[in-house]
């Protein structure tokens, strides 16, 4: 999750920035630096983080001659949750200009999933001649394709499954499905 300060000014040249996370206490724990020699990096990446927790963050700059500035008005961010566990078993039926393909996406995960994106390898030569169950949100790269939950089918329980369907060309089925980033187990029933 990207967080924004505006750049420092000196009549110095300046140095670095360094990032702190700022816990309950007020203590500052440095979780990253930016070095401005040589030019041109303009950002950090902090690692660590707990899903679906709030953090703030300060930064402060230095200057090469060695003075710190004030630091930042705070950053508050949170966490995006865990991606879902899910399991994805296929019926598949084969036809002679393509195939249909009954999907059951089961949360097999702790946490109720309120509105899912799915995306799976869809090859470029491939295409779409019906699907419900879902709505088509994009195909990113032409080799997969992106959809995502229709009003009524919005939350997976755990335990629980939505089913949609997909016709299309070719013979490649569903495969490398991630459910809202995370990674399905495909089985065929």
């Amino acid at each position: 999750m990207p967080a924004y300060w505006a750049p420092s000014t000196d009549n110095v040249v300046l140095d670095r920035y360094e990032v702190y996370r700022v816990d309950a206490g007020g203590a500052l724990t440095r979780v990253g630096e930016v070095y401005q020699n040589p030019p041109g990096r303009t950002s950090t990446q902090v690692s660590g983080l707990t899903p679906n927790t709030t953090y703030t963050f300060v930064v402060r700059a230095r200057d090469e001659a060695g003075n710190w500035s004030a630091l930042s008005p705070p950053v508050t961010v949170t966490t995006l949750p865990p991606p879902p566990s899910c399991a994805v078993h296929t019926v598949v039926r084969q036809r002679s200009d393509g195939f249909v393909a009954y999907l059951a996406v089961e949360n097999t995960g702790t946490t109720a999933v309120n509105g899912w994106t799915m995306t799976w390898r869809f090859w470029a030569s491939q295409e779409l001649r019906a699907l419900w169950g879902a709505q088509v949100v994009d195909r990113p790269n032409n080799s997969y394709l992106r959809v995502r939950n229709t009003g009524h089918n919005a939350v997976i329980r755990p335990g629980g499954t939505v089913s949609l369907g997909v016709v299309a060309t070719g013979t490649q089925v569903p495969e490398e499905v991630t459910l809202n980033g995370g990674i399905c187990v495909v089985a065929d029933k």
